[in-house]
């Protein structure tokens, strides 16, 4: 975890000092709310150590909380989400079933460059409540765990593209349990 955190500050501290950052302006003041539609593919082990990948929806608003950071600006936001998959393991003929929503705070350092691109990186965690089902071809259910609490911390990387005045596509790399490895999707200054 301070490997991470080193990176990412490292990181922002690159971005923030270069010489093109310092000859940009910040079009997202304080007060600024983003929403953001995104899907992605997320990664599950399954039952017999066979992995799974399902596509994760999710939804995100963020607020910029200050502006006057350096030449960037400082977010907070916060998602929800949902997951499903199945898994079925053709040898033994055995069924996983997962299901799962969540709610991901987050915080992030973004930084404009150029009139309509943004980048931006920060931390993320995850809480959600997931449901783990196994049924053997033996018959019967095996498995039926009713919803459980889980939690997760992990870092974020983003970047936003703007095709117009309030609307740009994203794409957001996050590296807790929760969101999907990659995201893609929509944002709308709301």
């Amino acid at each position: 975890m301070k490997k991470l955190l080193c990176s990412l500050f490292l990181a922002i501290l690159a971005i923030s000092t270069s010489p093109l950052a310092h000859a940009l302006d910040n079009p997202d003041p304080k007060g600024t709310l983003l929403g953001s539609a995104m899907i992605g593919p997320k990664f599950m082990f399954g039952i017999h150590s066979h992995i799974s990948i399902c596509l994760d929806p999710s939804i995100m608003l963020d607020y910029v909380i200050t502006d006057n950071l350096g030449p960037g600006h400082l977010v907070g936001g916060a998602g929800v989400g949902a997951f499903y998959f199945s898994n079925i393991k053709q040898d033994f003929g055995d069924v996983q079933k997962k299901l799962g929503v969540y709610l991901t705070p987050r915080v992030y350092y973004g930084l404009n460059l150029g009139g309509n691109m943004e980048v931006h990186a920060g931390l993320s965690a995850g809480a959600g409540l997931i449901r783990n089902q196994v049924y053997y071809s033996t018959g019967g259910t095996k498995y039926d765990h009713p919803y459980s609490f889980k939690f997760s911390l992990g870092a974020l990387l983003g970047f936003r593209y703007y095709v117009s005045e309030k609307l740009g596509v994203t794409a957001e790399i996050q590296t807790h349990s929760f969101a999907p490895i990659l995201g893609v999707g929509v944002s709308y200054y709301l």
